[in-house]
């Protein structure tokens, strides 16, 4: 599946992360053989623009590995592309989740 391009990022902090609310970017993702890489297009109140935000692989099932990465570093993460292939799901199961939708 082709994930390239820009994307509407939706985070959402949960749990021991709650306080740090929620906010919205945008992506470009970047494909690299079978692995991917989304990169923040514009500043937010923790990350500046231009940093990487996922990286992960490609399998022929979807997403076969994916971590976040924040400030403190990278999350091991799931992830998930809808059948038509314009949201993208992203959740480490405790702290943050990103929803993806295709601009």
């Amino acid at each position: 599946m082709d994930i390239r391009g820009e994307w509407e990022d939706y985070v959402e902090n949960y749990g021991a992360w709650s306080g740090y609310g929620k906010y919205t970017n945008i992506l470009e993702i970047t494909l690299k053989g079978n692995k991917f890489y989304g990169f923040r297009m514009k500043s937010d109140k923790y990350h500046m623009a231009g940093s990487m935000a996922i990286r992960g692989k490609l399998d022929k099932n979807g997403i076969k590995e994916v971590q976040l990465i924040s400030s403190l570093g990278p999350l091991d993460a799931k992830g998930q592309i809808s059948e038509n292939g314009n949201e993208i799901i992203i959740d480490d199961g405790q702290r943050v989740k990103l929803t993806l939708i295709r601009k």
